[in-house]
């Protein structure tokens, strides 16, 4: 049986209890693949045995998941794999029956099983670490056939989310010992730790935590252990390495054994690492790829990472180094790598820059390392026998051990001795990166030498090198005029600072005004409301109740905005009263229920003169903001003149989007909108998004854009407004050559007018065409002939003059007689129809027509050769190569606003003619998406035409044959 691993840490690993669960790889888990249901997301997810895959709830509070194990199991083990969405409270039901639910809707599903009056099988209220979250709980004795998992509450701002739910069945022998359990372990060098020794049963559940009179011995002498006699151990090793640590008993007259591992890491708590900026802000990353990243693998945080990035990735131009600052002598070096580990590399070190200005690396390598990693995380670490003299360390890859994809570190480590005296080496400038035109920022420059100390000041200035802003600084307090944004540096002696760029924020940006939709709500008022705080008006105040408090009690007063739509926020600004709150909190959060932890809090302030508090930080997708006070600075309660924020709306693609049917929720932003847009676009959905300008501009010219009733942009060109099942749209302007489709399935009504603009040659004679509206022939520029007849015996299409007092049919195959040139077709206060749908005639048909399937077919002297409908796969079209009709591929493009003709089942046609008003005027030729031209030749040879489109080599020819594109054709 394989040793089983709860947990590790850098210092040591703590027994709880639960030291090993259930060996699944031994053990049947009775839940896979068993019928799982759950109140939203993917069940079958959470029980497949695939830990890539998971089941996810929807974001809240109190989500459900329960699997059916098809009959009553006695049950002894439960494990949840969750993912960093987990479960923080949660219980775990056992029925015998099935638990009973409701379904809403939209697909959700609602528990109505009672469940205050069971008894939770395993409950839990508890904070996990240690991704991926494994939850185990072992020696459980209950009977269920049906096992419910209650969310109660979230461990994230997420839904709830488990990658596998696994069940064991109690065994005969379950209280039986079969082996020994040892905890595994990982110290520093010369620190001690201690292991735990416990019985485990046959399928690795752990029964008895003091094993008594067992002994445990390391597979190395420079491992001391010391037995506690209540089945702990205390281990210590000043020896770095790996160590194989192994337990004996008798139990009931059987031996029983078992290990567990012993990892001895160096000591990074007594040995500063001088590499990370946290330690020492001289140090400086830098790679070949990734460079702007390269700070993650030196900032001293392990859940942060450099990566050289996927694809073919590997040899000696990948690297990374860190400029130390100054000159050190290095005694150790530690890669910690991610699964992306240089699987061999070399590390060079350097003392100074070479003429370009690169380190001077040496030519041989201080450390070469070709070997292949186990243990996740991977800590690479080598202790040097002899110190280098180093500023400069880079570690070069080799090869890589992750196939795919070059090095990546979570974290670089160099431990050594300062070898330099303290000279003034960096300038360093702190403040808010955001401030509002005409107000002031105070700006902070501190001097450092190169171990970090701080350095003195003395004689500084500022220069700038850009300024679109008017900003000025003065003694320290940086002001500006007008929005835009400045860049300047600070200089100290002879050193000077990285650039910092302050943006200013104009007043006219302040989006939490009521007048922009934003609302507010408070605990309390008196005489104000929570209203004067976002009116726009300084000479307003939100007032909280007064009179009955002191200064400095603590107290619970709030004022929540919101803003009506979530935005990327640059800056908020509180600008108080007198009375204000001595200690206090600001939130922002896209959730009015969940507030998440404070982004500022604000402690010590003493009543007095109005106070203007900026929070510049940047938070993404933020709807609320409250300011909570926690404490009075008067007698007076709280009172705030105006909440102002400043940042840009966010405006987000749905998942029902589609390549063509794009559907926007969130605060309107035109970067967004321009990033989806494209001229296949069909439709806009907008009819959720706040704050429309009053022109949108769109790249296909047939692009319907919807949008609620009341827009800014509502009488523009093809905006439909929306207005519960009203779609009411104040002009139509379709081009020819675009696609064009009404996405809602619904006729766009009441148009005050409908255009569409093509290419009508008088040369054609006969135009065929389909528009998704209908229209009278009120120009005398062209005759409507309507399709009436398809006889495929005779393979003609019949057609017939259309009374022009009626109005032609939408979404219908026409022919129009033309009588001159033209380009446009006009509609008043007319339909829109979805296109394209089923065709009624405009008189009853021939019962042939009656026995066609509707399918899309483009007719000669179509004026355009765009493509814009797309088949599915189900359709026919004519094939010119077997001469029939045939199942076009799916994605097939068909030319909008062609003639469409339509074929049953698989009939063999050769060429359809067109009769028109009894005279048959001309062949229907197929023509492809792209109009290729061709030669036409008399049967003798001779060239009548030359470089001509196929679909217009014929027009006009006499009765006869033709050789047309090197095929032979009959003209009739």
């Amino acid at each position: 049986m394989k040793t089983k691993l709860l947990f590790l840490s850098l210092l040591v690993c703590l027994f709880t209890g639960q030291a090993w669960g259930v060996d699944w790889t031994e053990t049947t888990n009775l839940a896979l693949n068993k019928t799982a249901v759950s109140s939203s997301g993917t069940a079958s997810a959470g029980n497949d045995g695939n830990t890539g895959t998971r089941w996810e709830s929807a974001t809240k509070d109190g989500e459900w998941w329960f699997v059916d194990l098809t009959e009553a199991k006695t049950i002894s083990d439960i494990e949840i794999v969750w993912e960093g969405a987990y479960a923080k409270t949660y219980q775990v039901y056992g029925f015998t029956t099935e638990p009973t639910y409701t379904t809403n809707e939209d697909g959700t599903k609602t528990l109505t099983q009672d469940l205050s009056a069971a008894t939770p099988i395993y409950s839990q209220d508890k904070t996990l670490t240690g991704f991926p979250y494994t939850d185990s709980h072992s020696g459980l004795n209950a009977t269920a056939r049906y096992l419910l998992v209650y969310c109660q509450t979230r461990g994230s701002v997420y839904g709830n989310s488990f990658y596998e739910f696994r069940v064991a069945e109690r065994v005969a022998d379950y209280d039986v010992v079969k082996e020994l359990g040892v905890t595994n372990l990982t110290i520093n060098q010369g620190e001690s730790g201690t292991v735990t020794v416990s019985g485990l049963n046959s399928i690795g559940t752990v029964i008895d935590a003091t094993e008594a009179g067992a002994t445990l011995t390391a597979s190395s002498s420079d491992v001391t252990i010391t037995n506690n006699n209540d089945g702990t151990f205390g281990v210590t090793c000043n020896t770095l390495g790996t160590y194989t640590l192994t337990a004996s008993a008798t139990v009931a007259g059987l031996a029983c054994t078992g290990t567990g591992t012993l990892a001895v890491k160096y000591n990074w708590t007594t040995n500063t690492n001088i590499a990370a900026t946290t330690n020492n802000s001289l140090a400086v990353a830098h790679a070949s790829h990734n460079d702007a990243s390269a700070y993650l693998s030196n900032d001293n945080n392990t859940g942060t990472r450099w990566e050289a990035g996927g694809g073919a990735v590997t040899g000696t131009d990948v690297y990374w180094y860190v400029d130390l600052g100054n000159t050190y002598s290095v005694n150790a070096i530690e890669m910690i790598w991610q699964n992306a580990y240089a699987k061999s590399y070399k590390i060079y070190t350097a003392t100074q820059l070479d003429t370009e200005g690169n380190p001077a690396w040496g030519t041989t390598e201080i450390i070469s390392q070709d070997a292949t990693l186990t243990e996740f995380p991977y800590e690479d670490t080598h202790v040097l026998a002899t110190p280098v003299t180093a500023r400069y360390i880079k570690v070069s890859q080799i090869e890589n051990g992750y196939p795919g994809y070059g090095m990546s570190m979570w974290e670089f480590r160099v431990a050594g001795t300062a070898s330099a005296p303290s000279v003034l080496t960096y300038v360093n400038i702190s403040s808010n990166t955001v401030t509002v035109a005409g107000r002031s920022e105070n700006i902070t420059a501190t001097a450092t030498d190169q171990y970090g100390k701080a350095y003195s000041t003395d004689g500084i200035t500022y220069n700038f090198s850009a300024n679109t802003s008017g900003a000025s600084i003065t003694n320290g307090v940086f002001t500006s005029t007008q929005k835009g944004s400045a860049t300047f540096t600070a200089t100290v002696g002879s050193v000077t600072s990285s650039p910092i760029t302050i943006n200013t924020v104009a007043e006219g940006d302040n989006i939490a005004l009521a007048s922009n939709g934003a609302t507010a709500t408070a605990d309390a008022s008196t005489t104000a409301s929570a209203d004067f705080a976002i009116d726009g008006n300084d000479g307003t105040r939100w007032i909280s109740n007064s009179g009955t408090e002191a200064a400095d009690q603590e107290i619970n007063h709030w004022i929540t905005v919101d803003l009506g739509g979530n935005y990327d926020i640059d800056l908020i600004e509180v600008q108080w009263e007198a009375a204000i709150a001595k200690d206090y909190e600001v939130y922002a959060s896209d959730n009015a229920d969940d507030l998440g932890t404070a982004v500022y809090t604000k402690t010590g302030n003493a009543f007095g003169a109005a106070t203007h508090d900026f929070y510049g930080t940047t938070l993404s997708g933020k709807r609320y903001i409250k300011i909570n006070s926690t404490k009075n600075a008067s007698a007076y309660g709280n009172s705030i003149y105006e909440i102002k924020v400043y940042g840009k709306g966010i405006m987000s693609l749905t998942s029902a989007a589609t390549a063509t049917a794009k559907i926007y929720t969130g605060t309107w932003n035109a970067a967004t909108f321009a990033a989806n847009d494209a001229a296949t676009v069909t439709n806009n959905d907008l009819t959720s998004v706040k704050g429309l300008p009053s022109t949108i501009t769109v790249a296909n010219p047939n692009c319907l854009v919807y949008v609620a009733s009341g827009a800014a942009c509502a009488t523009q060109n093809n905006v439909v407004t929306v207005s519960g099942d009203n779609y009411t749209a104040h002009a139509i302007a379709l081009t020819a050559g675009h696609p064009f489709y009404a996405a809602h399935d619904v006729a766009v009504s009441t148009a005050d007018n409908i255009t569409f603009t093509g290419s009508f040659a008088k040369s054609d004679e006969y135009c065929p065409i389909v528009l998704p509206f209908s229209f009278r022939t009120l120009s005398s520029d062209f005759e409507i002939e309507l399709l009436s007849k398809v006889n495929l015996a005779e393979k003609k299409l019949t057609f017939k003059t259309k009374n022009p007092s009626n109005s032609s049919a939408a979404n219908y195959p026409l022919m129009l007689k033309l009588n001159a040139d033209f380009t446009t077709i006009t509609a008043y206060n007319d339909t829109v129809f979805a296109t394209p749908v089923t065709p009624t005639p405009g008189e009853t048909p021939a019962p042939d027509l009656n026995m066609l399937k509707w399918i899309p077919m483009t007719l000669n002297g179509m004026y355009s050769t765009y493509s814009g409908y797309t088949t599915t796969g189900s359709e026919y079209v004519y094939d010119a190569t077997s001469k029939t009709f045939v199942i076009a591929a799916s994605g097939t493009l068909i030319a909008p606003f062609g003639a469409y003709v339509y074929a049953s089942s698989n009939p063999t046609v050769n060429n359809l003619a067109i009769e028109i008003n009894g005279t048959t005027t001309n062949n229907a030729v197929i023509v492809d998406d792209v109009n290729p031209f061709v030669d036409v030749y008399t049967l003798d040879g001779r060239l009548i035409r030359h470089n001509v489109e196929t679909d217009k080599a014929t027009i006009n020819l006499e009765k006869g044959f033709y050789i047309v594109g090197g095929k032979k054709l009959f003209v009739k």
